[in-house]
């Protein structure tokens, strides 16, 4: 996998001694070469995009990144960047507050109106950034 027994070992939470005493020269390096390059038939993108949508999708953003998340939403609207803007609410939508559970449109009091300053309704006021 690495060409080193010990990185090998250390990504599939082994020993160096188990991966050569039970997977050392199985395969020769071309099968292994061949083996994950295989990618499934372009016939099928529809099909495996359709799953991916149909996964539960967790947002990455922190609590402290979600005002600016919120002017970057407002900012790609305003440009017409439909797709960006979509991507970010997505992000939005899906985030959820560690102890609430409600999305950063909900937990954050924001409207474009506002667009200076939000608080959340524990009242701590985060600036957006520009």
């Amino acid at each position: 996998m690495h060409n080193s027994a010990s990185a090998t070992a250390k990504r599939m939470g082994n020993t160096e001694k188990i991966v050569l005493n039970t997977y050392n020269e199985i395969a020769t390096k071309k099968d292994a070469e061949i083996y994950w390059a295989i990618e499934p038939d372009k016939k099928f993108n529809a099909a495996i995009a359709e799953a991916k949508n149909q996964l539960p999708f967790v947002s990455t953003l922190k609590v402290e990144d979600i005002p600016g998340a919120l002017k970057q939403y407002e900012q790609f609207l305003e440009t017409g960047k439909l797709d960006l803007a979509g991507q970010v609410q997505h992000e939005l939508v899906h985030w959820r507050h560690p102890e609430t559970g409600e999305s950063a449109l909900d937990f954050f009091n924001w409207h474009p109106s506002n667009p200076e300053v939000t608080t959340t309704k524990d009242d701590t006021q985060y600036k957006l950034r520009k």
